[in-house]
């Protein structure tokens, strides 16, 4: 027997002895004795015989101490759940892109260059027929994307007049929007065909700032518009969760709290908004805008942990088995000309697209395919495997993962939580400490 390699023993300065293990996410305080004995077992794994029977059992059940072939066991039951999830055929998810035409003009956008196309109606013809080949399906799920999908609102009514038809389940009906043209028709188009979610994007924590970023392309300011739209809509009655993403870099981070605060005070802290921070790193981005001041890993771990101290939140310790959709069999992103994508980010770059709608196979591109359903994951990688984190983490960005395995870049995938994990393990701490009063 040893400790674990998924195992973390440290003194805090708040709480004194605390370990932790990402395998059972158990988390517990040590007296002084325990902790010593546990620090020297990392190198000394005999001494493990001197702990009493009891503790041994407890720490053994915690997989803080693990036997020959626990670890690797653990390893298989992660892979085979993400295997589960990726190739499941339960459901099918499409994320639809009616139009990649927009009338904004972010400078750090990863669409910036591409054709503007929209969809017509043989290409709507061919989705739903596409939807139809998938009978054994429990549900669908839909997210529509863009470009902007409120430019091609009346595509977007088409296709679902015709899923509707079907009799399918829609168990997920969401929207990407920049938010300008959320006027009053489309909240109700939106209200009435029962979408789930929204998202909306705000640049930075002032208006300055994100007319700054997020103006149109005749050059015209943005901020209030989407704004007195999202005061409209709070208004109308619906229980639409609206996410809204604070894009956030280093020089407007410190503004994020207060932005959210101001924000919730607008809306009457409506339960049914979520604010979050949208990290803006260079992994984001290959049009290397001078606009955005990019946040590093450490930057992006120090932030997170700042906020959690201010808001006294706990970060993310949950266990991951899959990262996306992109890794998922029955997951696909639709362009307006009927092409199949695995990822959104492939939008517009013809050497992506899998297939079309409207092929007697519809995959024709495996080489891409394969490399989102076969490729790297970090049941592959060493530092992966090897990380103390590695059951609490899906492995970050399928996108970035593949491209520095198949063209060399640098992203950086570790979560951010790896950087001063001792200061996060103590809000974790701290939130297993409220949930037990």
């Amino acid at each position: 027997m040893k400790i674990s390699t998924y195992t973390y023993v440290f003194k805090s300065s708040k709480y004194g002895a605390l370990i932790y293990n990402s395998i059972t996410n158990a988390f517990a305080k040590l007296n002084e004795p325990l902790f010593d004995l546990l620090l020297q077992a990392k190198n000394k794994p005999v001494i493990l015989k001197e702990l009493d029977s009891e503790t041994l059992l407890m720490l053994k059940k915690a997989k803080i101490i693990v036997e020959k072939h626990d670890e690797l066991n653990q390893f298989y039951q992660k892979r085979l759940l993400y295997y589960l999830t990726a190739f499941s055929s339960d459901s099918l998810s499409l994320t639809i892109a009616p139009t990649t035409a927009c009338n904004f003009a972010c400078p750090y956008c990863y669409e910036k260059g591409i054709d503007y196309r929209t969809m017509n109606d043989i290409v709507i013809n061919d989705l739903i027929e596409f939807i139809k080949k998938h009978d054994k399906i429990q549900g669908l799920g839909i997210t529509w994307y863009g470009g902007e999908p409120l430019l091609a609102i009346d595509k977007i009514e088409k296709i679902l007049i015709e899923i509707k038809k079907l009799n399918i389940k829609i168990y997920n009906n969401s929207i990407v929007t920049n938010g300008f043209y959320l006027n009053s028709n489309n909240q109700d188009f939106i209200i009435k065909n029962s979408f789930n979610s929204m998202q909306i994007t705000l640049d930075g924590a002032t208006a300055q700032a994100h007319n700054n970023r997020r103006f149109l392309k005749t050059g015209g300011e943005t901020w209030n518009t989407i704004l007195l739209n999202l005061d409209m809509f709070f208004k109308k009655f619906h229980n639409i969760r609206v996410d809204i993403r604070c894009n956030i870099d280093n020089k407007n981070q410190e503004e994020f709290l207060k932005l959210k605060v101001e924000l919730n005070k607008r809306w009457n802290n409506n339960p049914n908004v979520n604010i979050y921070p949208g990290i803006l790193t260079n992994n984001e981005n290959d049009n290397n805008s001078t606009t955005c001041n990019y946040m590093t890993g450490k930057d992006v771990s120090k932030f997170h942990l700042n906020l959690g101290i201010k808001e006294k939140t706990s970060p993310y310790f949950n266990f991951e088995y899959s990262s996306c959709g992109a890794t998922c069999i029955n997951s696909y992103v639709v362009g307006p000309e009927g092409e199949l994508y695995k990822c959104w980010n492939d939008i517009g770059h013809n050497e992506m697209i899998i297939g079309y709608l409207n092929k007697d196979k519809n995959i024709g591109n495996n080489k891409v395919l394969f490399q989102y359903l076969g490729g790297p994951t970090l049941m592959d990688e060493k530092k992966c495997k090897d990380c103390v984190l590695f059951f609490v983490c899906s492995g970050g960005c399928i996108w970035m993962r593949i491209k520095n395995k198949m063209e060399g870049t640098k992203y950086d995938l570790c979560n951010y939580r790896k950087n001063n994990i001792n200061e996060f393990l103590e809000l974790h701490y701290e939130k297993k400490i409220k949930e037990t009063v």
